[in-house]
């Protein structure tokens, strides 16, 4: 029996600065723009429910800011943890779904109209069971199959009879954790003139083109929804393993940049200085919120917040003058890497959760956009290098506070426009996975050294994952195995 394990995870933050035409480009040694938004009125944080379409309109107070029309992505990466249900997902139990899923006996593949199952011992296609939608995610749970696709929630039984089907206002983004679904949505509004769905709106804060975000709870076991559809003035969601955080950018009074945050259910808010504060920038320990911020003038912070959303403690003036590039939590320590100028590696320890320790530092050339750890004495980022290449860099911190770094490689892959979507990383024991465009790069590392490096050529949309010492790919209409450190 073959026995699936894997991991990868990432976010994506943004930045402005100055726009390259031809390029299409942030420049090379450009400074951002900071951008300040104009403020005038005071934020709203009482509880609005039933609120009239008029009432939110008045409430749309800010002017759209001027972004310097260049928005740069990057993706600080994550590692999580399976154990029979396939997934790239940043926290262990909490599901975001993908195009596969794998338990002990069977990969179930989406297809066209459709879903293949495969067991898993001898890749042979056992069932096909058709579909009257195009999926784009699937998950697995107990004995049902939920597949979303086409604005459609679909769940059928094993046997591929339908069990529950709904049709969805807008595109959800859709988390399994436990039994239970978590289905978000986010509109993007100027104004409103639908009464019935401003009634919906319980908390609206003042900025112009708001963003109104709603979180559904869905039980797999009774098929019903936990919670009505209420929308909240936030623009980013995160959910956790024991809560959920909305949150949105706003001005001080002095201008300056800060994030509002609030647990689902309630409405206080807890204002953070700076931004950048994303589902991966944050995670939970115990009680405690860790999270990273980051102010173009003061430079990041790292804040830890208590269960009512208040400082318990803050480490800040980290690297002034640089972004937060790459981000990375593991039980016992917490990582993060910037860039602009000279791009360090923070090491922060974690035997108290409720006031870290910043205990190391290592700078580097290079632009990090993307940080994962291999083991407890191993971590790899990749990101931009020398003549813009794809560069990934192997660190090891078997001591914390003296990380080094231990061996680099460059890949054949332009920086600047290669996708840090966590999605196409993979991640196995000492082995990764880097999905290129138009190869794969199988990368084995040992002893905090690159052991080796194989290609593998990429043809149409394929599927992978790795099973003990094999790695398993579909690129095609078959499944091919690939050992692994021959």
């Amino acid at each position: 029996m073959r026995r699936v394990l894997l991991s990868m995870g990432a976010i994506v933050l943004t930045i402005a600065c100055n726009w390259d035409k031809e390029d299409r480009l942030c420049k090379d040694g450009d400074q951002p723009v900071n951008i300040i938004m104009e403020r005038s009125k005071t934020l709203y944080s009482e509880a609005l429910t039933g609120m009239s379409c008029e009432e939110f309109n008045s409430r749309q107070t800010f002017e759209a800011p001027d972004w310097g029309s260049c928005i740069t992505t990057f993706s600080p990466g994550e590692l999580a943890s399976t154990q029979t249900i396939y997934t790239n997902d940043p926290i262990d139990g909490i599901l975001s779904g993908d195009t596969i899923a794998v338990d002990q006996s069977y990969i179930y593949s989406l297809v066209s109209r459709g879903v293949e199952i495969t067991e898993l011992e001898s890749l042979e296609v056992k069932v096909h069971l058709p579909l009257p939608i195009s999926p784009q995610k699937i998950f697995l749970y107990k004995d049902k199959i939920v597949v979303y696709g086409e604005r459609t929630l679909y769940i059928t039984n094993l046997l591929g009879e339908l069990l529950f089907k709904e049709e969805m206002d807008g595109d959800q983004e859709i988390s399994l954790k436990g039994e239970y679904l978590f289905l978000r949505s986010t509109k993007y509004i100027d104004e409103l003139s639908d009464e019935e769905f401003c009634e919906k709106i319980i908390y609206a804060n003042d900025a112009r083109y708001s963003a109104l975000t709603s979180v559904r709870e869905f039980s797999l076991e009774e098929l019903i929804y936990l919670s009505e559809e209420h929308y909240y003035g936030a623009r980013f969601y995160h959910l956790d393993k024991k809560r959920q955080y909305l949150g949105f950018e706003v001005p001080s009074e002095k201008g300056e940049r800060q994030t509002a945050l609030m647990k689902k259910g309630s409405l206080e808010l807890s204002l953070i200085e700076g931004v950048g504060v994303e589902s991966l920038t944050m995670r939970e320990y115990g009680e405690y919120l860790h999270l990273f911020s980051w102010d173009w003038k003061g430079g990041s912070s790292y804040y830890v917040l208590n269960s009512d959303l208040q400082v318990s403690s803050r480490i800040e003036g980290i690297a002034p003058g640089e972004f937060i590039g790459a981000a990375r939590f593991t039980p016992d320590f917490s990582y993060i890497m910037t860039y602009l100028n000279v791009d360090p590696l923070f090491v922060f320890d974690l035997k108290d959760h409720s006031g870290p320790e910043l205990i190391g530092e290592l700078k580097f050339p290079g632009t990090p956009r993307f940080l994962h750890e291999v083991d407890t004495d191993t971590l790899i980022s990749l990101g931009v290098g020398e003549n813009n290449q794809l560069t990934l860099s192997v660190f090891s911190v078997e001591n914390p506070a003296v990380p080094l770094r231990t061996d680099v490689l460059t890949l054949d892959e332009n920086g600047i426009r290669f996708d840090y979507d966590y999605k196409n990383f993979i991640f196995h024991n000492e082995n990764i996975l880097i999905k290129g465009e138009y190869e794969y790069y199988l990368v084995w590392i040992k002893d905090h050294k690159i052991e080796k490096l194989q290609r593998i050529p990429i043809y149409g949309n394929p599927r992978t994952f790795f099973v003990d010492d094999e790695l398993l790919l579909k690129d095609g209409r078959e499944w091919e195995s690939i050992k692994l450190n021959d």
